[in-house]
């Protein structure tokens, strides 16, 4: 939380004045550098991406893929080599988000699908 004892500082100054300090120094040191982390993110991210846009994930929400965006980016930091616990908190979460998201949306008919009728690839 920034710091509320300087009135005289906009907030929006406070606020970047904290991000400012929390991803650099201790951060890198504990999670690389972010040019690393982002790369792998955005390699994962553009399987997603793919795949959505050639009907695979039509059946997934924009807000259930925005969780499953955010998983890629706690799986990122994870194969950068640097991950905390937090990592694993924070990508449990978004997986549970997204399972939230899912069962809040209709279920298609799989009556016919081969896939359902093997109990194959379906949650």
């Amino acid at each position: 939380m920034p710091d509320e004892s300087n009135e005289m500082i906009p907030y929006r100054e406070r606020i970047l004045q904290e991000g400012a300090a929390l991803t650099v120094g201790d951060r890198n040191k504990t999670y690389n550098e972010p040019e690393t982390q982002f790369h792998l993110a955005a390699t994962l991210k553009r399987v997603l991406h793919h795949a959505r846009m050639s009907d695979c994930l039509e059946h997934i929400s924009e807000e259930e893929m925005e969780a499953w965006d955010l998983v890629c980016t706690k799986m990122a930091r994870r194969f950068s080599g640097r991950a905390t616990h937090d990592t694993f908190v924070d990508a449990a979460t978004y997986v549970a988000i997204a399972g939230e998201l899912w069962s809040k949306t209709p279920k298609p008919d799989v009556s016919g699908d081969v896939f359902a009728a093997q109990n194959i690839g379906r949650g």
